[in-house]
C-alpha cells in the first residue's frame, strides 16, 4: 500500500501522515457546535470562565457524573 492510499484509509493528508504536519481531530458532526462554543469559552474573561465550570460541574453531579476535571 504506497503512502497516498494509507493516508486515505486513515482519513489524514500525506503531510500529517508523515508528520509535516499535525494531525487534526474528526469531530463527530453531532457535537461540533457543542465544541464550536466550548472553543469560544477560551476568550472569556477568568471570571466567566470559572462561573461556566462550576455550573457545568454542577449539571454534572446532578445527571450522577463526576467532574471532569480539575
Amino acid at each position: 500500500m504506497d503512502p497516498s492510499e494509507l493516508a486515505k484509509t486513515l482519513k489524514v493528508s500525506a503531510d500529517e501522515l508523515l508528520g509535516m504536519k499535525d494531525i487534526k481531530e474528526q469531530l463527530n458532526p453531532d457535537n461540533a457546535a457543542l465544541w464550536r462554543r466550548l472553543k469560544k469559552i477560551e476568550h472569556l474573561p477568568q471570571k466567566d470562565q470559572k462561573a461556566l465550570l462550576h455550573y457545568l460541574d454542577a449539571l454534572l453531579k446532578k445527571n450522577g457524573n463526576n467532574k471532569a476535571g480539575g
